[in-house]
């Protein structure tokens, strides 16, 4: 079997509590069977991310229960210095907590709230939202070019047939716009209603973020329940550009297009519609 010295010299672990708890969970576990799970003791996204062979020999496979192997991904997300395969394992923690009803999760009697109190809350917290920062940094699948050229290759040449293009720019027909006009009758687009929640539901989301606060490190933020690595109480100051943007979407006059057939001009509602102009907006020409 697999051994801390193993494991060590791949060059992706660290020496740390995380590891140690790993260790001691795979020779716990040693004499598991019946209703179980197969893990990997060097994980397989190691060998794949190193485009090397998967190693399935007994001397690499361990059988856990299905809460140890929740645990084993765990200790694998703590103690890699890897930030993909950090991810990878976060990622099967946040699967398999939620997969209660496989055939894996067979006889699992655990729940979410279960498992979060084993692991405990914060650090279920710092493994989610180290998953959360991977995503919106480099990490993100649609940000590798691999995954850009396979989007690129499968819509290169894709050709939108003539019927699709009739359908899409099919006229209405007299009755379906009297149809809509009749809908549309008597109703007023003044202010819209002020949008209240239930008292239910603001408890509900108090009780949500109870223990949550603000955090960044200068260029983002983070709202949650434990301060994220290199990130500060607080939020990010806005600068008076930022200030004016905002300003301006939140006055932002709304307008209709309209057009005399040969110009489009927009006339804002507070605003005279010039003569010889009806409503609408010119066909935009067909390349």
């Amino acid at each position: 079997m697999k051994t801390k010295s193993d494991l060590l010299l791949t060059g992706v672990f660290i020496d740390n509590d995380y590891l140690d708890k790993y260790i001691a969970l795979i020779n716990n576990s040693l004499t598991q069977n019946g209703n179980s799970c197969k893990h990997h003791i060097i994980p397989r996204c190691y060998y794949k991310y190193n485009n090397l062979i998967v190693d399935d020999t007994q001397n690499n496979l361990v059988n856990l229960s299905y809460i140890d192997h929740i645990l084993a991904h765990y200790y694998l997300w703590g103690s890699l210095s890897d930030k993909t395969l950090k991810y990878k394992n976060a990622y099967a923690v946040c699967s398999m907590i939620k997969e209660n009803n496989s055939n894996a999760a067979k006889n699992f009697n655990y729940t979410e709230e279960e498992i979060i109190k084993i692991i405990t809350k914060n650090e279920f917290d710092k493994l989610y939202n180290s998953r959360i920062e991977y995503l919106r940094g480099d990490g993100n699948p649609s940000k590798q070019d691999y995954v850009k050229a396979k989007i690129s290759k499968a819509l290169k040449g894709r050709v939108v047939s003539e019927e699709t293009r009739h359908k899409l720019s099919k006229p209405k027909t007299e009755e379906h716009k009297r149809k809509l006009s009749e809908a549309k009758k008597g109703k007023k687009y003044g202010p819209k209603k002020k949008w209240t929640l239930s008292e239910a539901s603001k408890e509900a989301i108090r009780q949500r973020n109870c223990g949550k606060h603000w955090y960044n490190n200068g260029v983002k933020e983070s709202f949650s329940y434990v301060c994220p690595e290199s990130y500060e109480p607080g939020r990010l100051k806005l600068s008076e550009d930022q200030k004016t943007k905002i300003k301006l979407n939140h006055t932002h006059k709304k307008f209709i297009w309209y057009n005399n057939g040969i110009v489009n001009k927009k006339v804002y509602y507070d605003d005279e519609v010039p003569s010889g102009f009806i409503k609408g907006h010119l066909p935009m020409p067909r390349k």
